[in-house]
């Protein structure tokens, strides 16, 4: 499932809050490998926007 960034957004801000990764995740429906994962993407990209898909050319 895609989340949106607001939505990405505010799960982060709530696990910034002081609350646990496994609280967050269990309230917002997430595994927290995907708070894991958003949380490294802004880290180390800067952003939480999601990656662009490339779609191939129809024969």
């Amino acid at each position: 499932m895609a989340y949106g960034i607001d939505f990405r957004k505010r799960v982060l801000a709530y696990v910034e809050e002081g609350h646990t990764r496994k609280e967050t995740a269990k309230l917002f429906n997430i595994s927290t490998n995907t708070l894991y994962v958003w949380e490294k993407q802004l880290k180390e990209q800067g952003h939480l926007n999601r990656k662009q898909r490339i779609s191939k050319a129809k024969k």
